[in-house]
């Protein structure tokens, strides 16, 4: 599929055009995600079971640029527990710059989802967009998107 998408935007759409994401895959049987980054520079995993977030970045590249993007996927492997949360999301949230000229960076990030993470999957990624525009102070410059995942309990069959 990746392979497949990065030939449509190499040639069918216009020259520079790329695409930066996250493919992924859950396993359900196993609780697994299975992914492919291709050039998101944040992919953090909150475990609760550490009450910790760490990167887990993964290899890849944006989609677009070169013709055989094969070479260059990984498929990585996290294993999902009750109560994990994954979050992605752009460089226009993690480099936007506030009217003193900081850049809002991961760690803000890494603190939001920590500090809330007793919300639902939307609402953390609300909160985490709300946090980054009163750091800001401002509009933002870029374009942002935040993508969460919250693993919830066993449903019983």
């Amino acid at each position: 599929l990746v392979e497949k998408v990065n030939s449509f935007i190499r040639f069918n759409l216009p020259k520079g055009t790329f695409f930066e994401g996250i493919f992924g895959l859950i396993d359900f049987r196993d609780d697994n995600l299975y992914y492919i980054n291709c050039g998101v520079p944040a992919l953090f995993l909150y475990t609760r079971s550490y009450n910790n977030v760490i990167e887990i970045q993964g290899d890849g590249k944006v989609l677009g640029f070169v013709k055989d993007i094969s070479k260059y996927l990984k498929v990585k492997k996290v294993k999902l527990n009750q109560g994990d949360i994954i979050v992605t999301c752009t460089d226009g949230l993690i480099d936007s710059k506030s009217l003193r000229g900081e850049v809002y960076g991961k760690e803000r990030i890494q603190k939001t989802i920590t500090e809330n993470t007793s919300f639902p999957a939307s609402k953390i990624a609300n909160i985490t967009y709300t946090t980054c525009l009163n750091f800001l102070s401002k509009g933002l410059d870029d374009d942002v998107s935040i993508f969460v995942l919250k693993r919830l309990a066993n449903v019983k069959q």
